[in-house]
């Protein structure tokens, strides 16, 4: 997973534990970032979202499908 944007120099970058969950920490509030997902073993349907930091965000997933 990335984060990239808003008041960060440069990208930040967050592995995803076995049920797919992630965490950023340190991320400058009230801006916008673009979430990225990148995996070699699943695609995604929606591969990037843009999300506004005002708080802590709990739902922003993303969908993969085993590649074949």
């Amino acid at each position: 997973m990335i984060i990239t944007g808003g008041g960060l120099g440069e990208p930040h970058y967050a592995p995803t534990n076995s049920f797919g969950n992630y965490q950023f920490e340190d991320i400058p509030l009230g801006s916008d970032y673009v979430l990225q997902v990148f995996s070699g073993k699943y695609v995604f349907e929606q591969s990037s979202m843009i999300v506004n930091l005002s708080d802590s965000i709990t739902d922003a997933d993303f969908i993969g499908s085993e590649l074949r």
